[in-house]
Formats: C-alpha cells, sequence, structure tokens
C-alpha cells in the first residue's frame, strides 16, 4: 500500500508505502525518528487494558502500545483508501465504456 507524503529532505511530496516497520520513503530518505509527545484522554478502562499488556510483557511500555495501535490504525486506513481508489477507477471505467 502505498501514497503520497511530504519529505522534509526533498521539500516535496514523494511515494511512501506503509510496511510493519514504518514508512519507506522512495527518494530513498528515511522518514524522521524523532518522537513528539502529545496528550491523549481516553477512558480509564482502556488505560487498564493497556497496563495488562505491558505487564505480561506484550508491549515495553504503554508508549510502544499506543504507537502500535496507532501504526496499525493508519495502515489499515489508508490501504482502505487504496481500495476505495481502485474501486472509484473501476466504475469510472466502466461508465465510460457506455
Amino acid at each position: 500500500m502505498s501514497m503520497r507524503i511530504y519529505c522534509p529532505q526533498c521539500g516535496k511530496y514523494v511515494r511512501a508505502v506503509f510496511t510493519q516497520k514504518g514508512v519507506e520513503l522512495k527518494c530513498g530518505h528515511r522518514p524522521t525518528k524523532r518522537m513528539i509527545l502529545f496528550t491523549v484522554h481516553m477512558p480509564e478502562y482502556w488505560l487498564r487494558q493497556i497496563d495488562f499488556l505491558v505487564k505480561i510483557g506484550r508491549f515495553s511500555s504503554r508508549s510502544e502500545a499506543i504507537r502500535y495501535a496507532v501504526r496499525n490504525l493508519l495502515m489499515e486506513e489508508f490501504e482502505g483508501i487504496e481500495r476505495e481508489k481502485e474501486v472509484i477507477k473501476y466504475f469510472l471505467r466502466r461508465r465510460g465504456r457506455k
């Protein structure tokens, strides 16, 4: 699954591929590893569930668990967008044949 994202090193939008390890930019540059701190409000029950996953060793920290969840969400959403684009292209091609 790929899309176009901004590469600060190139100063332009480039093709990027989402993988389980992160984002690969087709321009050859590596995405920045800099982490940004932000606040998230969530139900206490969710936090307890995350803490349990950390306690049993599934993740090393709350942050790792949340990064994992966000990365998977982004991959899933962008894959859905790519599928939607393909469906739209298909129907536009069919409409043009009539």
